[in-house]
């Protein structure tokens, strides 16, 4: 026995494919490939720029965002994803130090 009314079930059905629709036309926006790594597959749209009111807890609001301002946005993969995200936090003096590592850290999986 369903738990939700005839009401709430139409209304969870229709929020459902409403987000569905929203979310779908952001994404067909975008490349269907990694903005850096040109993968094929699970993808996140990155804000480019944040507001003030930051940080958005609704993906809802992100996908109308990116709808209204698609400049503002770049689609990619959760392993590119993550290593912006995580670069973005360090200062920039430290990123050639940090390139210098990880090119040292690929001869040594070369060998």
């Amino acid at each position: 026995m369903s738990r939700y009314t005839g009401y709430q079930d139409y209304h969870r059905r229709a929020t459902v494919k409403w987000q569905r629709k929203l979310r779908e036309k952001a994404r067909s926006l975008f490349p269907r490939a990694c903005a850096i790594c040109g993968i094929v597959g699970v993808l996140d749209l990155h804000h480019l720029t944040y507001r003030k009111e930051r940080p958005l807890k609704d993906p809802m609001k992100t996908f109308r965002e990116a709808i209204e301002n698609p400049k503002n946005f770049v689609q990619l993969c959760r392993r590119c994803h993550f290593a912006v995200s995580a670069v973005y936090k360090i200062s920039p003096e430290v990123i050639p130090k940090l390139l210098e590592i990880v090119k040292l850290t690929r001869k040594g999986l070369d060998k």
